[in-house]
């Protein structure tokens, strides 16, 4: 542990972490303690949880935070330790004592911070403090991630044991196996990725849907054109700001995300989506009502080209621009002008993420009611991306008169 703390790359991450404040390891001894921290390692935890396994564990069952407070007021149960720079949380872990042993229940860090790997560094910090209060080992705990494999020096083979009282049980479990393994081994040697397997399946699930969409398909291949329409807005001008409840790099609005119908992307695919845009630098903009979040976008600072999936085609913006992307409304917050509210934040925000000059958004031209709103929140057009399809042959073109 010591030595990979002290190799240069790990060294350098400190050092930069450190750029905003002094870094602490500090281990929690009581629930009060725990408390301090508790609502953001939930939030760190369930996240990622949430979009490589699309489970939320603590928002699934919500008896789990008050079982692991009670533990934590039982004394020498658990091993809580959280790594901070300055006031801000970086990571935390939860994990249970085992006489000389500590198995790491919970692992957990801040996404915003996650080019400086702290969940990495963190491992290597307790691992140092374990071996100083007498430890013997750190577990773990099942599962193939990289920094496990990384970290570990021995392994322990796991097994799951299933029990079955009958045998239709049995023999629906075998053949559900059966056809898992088979979807698997089909999947390898097609090399289809998790999302392209998920859509094969829903494809399945709702056939009617899935037939008018290749209709769509084909009609499109013989003989179709659209127009995206970008639009752009200063970020000198004062914004004039509502009162929505919109909040910037909020975790918990993000994972009050609900599918709605089934052509919304799940929960998960939405999470590992949203843990790929932080991490590339984007920020979030949120409104939650009741639980729900009803109202998204995604400000990515310091663009310099952009694909549009709907022309097929790159767009090159002007040095210091922004682009809003994925704005979205719950159906049953419409027209109640949280769009507006949120376009507003973030040209109000936009100056000081990165010295952004100008915002871009992409529209399709279809959408006149979005165009309205967009165009009342600011933003004036720019550019035309039409994209014209005739017996398969495709052809885009970027021009200041619109289709």
């Amino acid at each position: 542990m010591r030595d990979s703390l002290n190799k240069k790359k790990n060294r350098r991450r400190l050092e930069k972490l450190q750029a905003d404040g002094p870094l602490s390891f500090v281990e929690l001894q009581t629930p009060e303690e725990l408390d301090t921290y508790y609502d953001e390692i939930i939030d760190f935890y369930d996240f990622r949880t949430g979009a490589i396994h699309g489970q939320c564990p603590f928002r699934d069952d919500p008896r789990k935070r008050a079982f692991f407070r009670a533990l934590m007021a039982q004394g020498g149960l658990l091993h809580v330790c959280v790594m901070k720079v300055g006031e801000q949380l970086v990571s935390a872990h939860i994990g249970i004592r085992n006489k000389t042993e500590m198995m790491a229940v919970l692992v957990g860090h801040s996404p915003f911070l996650a080019v400086y790997s702290p969940g990495k560094l963190h491992t290597l910090r307790l691992g140092l403090l374990l071996h100083q209060q007498g430890f013997s080992s750190l577990d773990l705990t099942p599962g193939g991630d990289a920094y496990k494999e990384d970290r570990a020096t021995r392994y322990d083979e796991a097994y799951v044991l299933s029990i079955f009282l009958d045998g239709k049980a049995w023999a629906r479990h075998r053949l559900a196996s059966s056809f898992r393994s088979a979807a698997k081994r089909i999947a390898g040697i097609l090399h289809l990725d998790k999302e392209t397997m998920s859509r094969w399946r829903s494809y399945a699930a709702h056939p009617v849907r899935s037939l008018f969409s290749l209709s769509r398909s084909i009609k499109d291949w013989i003989w179709s054109s659209s127009e995206i329409r970008l639009y752009r807005a200063s970020t000198n001008a004062v914004q004039t700001l509502c009162d929505a409840g919109v909040r910037r790099n909020n975790l918990r609005h993000l994972l009050c995300y609900q599918p709605v119908g089934p052509s919304c992307r799940s929960k998960e695919e939405f999470l590992r989506d949203a843990i790929s845009k932080i991490e590339s630098g984007a920020h979030s903009y949120s409104i939650v009502h009741d639980d729900v979040l009803v109202n998204y976008a995604w400000l990515t600072p310091r663009t310099t080209e952009s694909f549009i999936p709907e022309v097929q085609h790159a767009y090159e913006y002007p040095p210091h621009s922004g682009l809003v992307q994925q704005l979205w409304t719950h159906p049953s917050h419409r027209r109640q002008g949280l769009c507006w509210c949120t376009l507003k934040q973030i040209l109000n925000d936009a100056a000081s993420l990165g010295s952004i000059d100008f915002v871009y958004i992409a529209v399709p031209a279809s959408n006149r009611a979005c165009r309205r709103l967009i165009e009342k929140a600011g933003f004036q057009y720019q550019n035309s991306m039409i994209r014209e399809v005739r017996l398969g042959a495709a052809k885009t073109r970027v021009t200041t008169d619109p289709a």
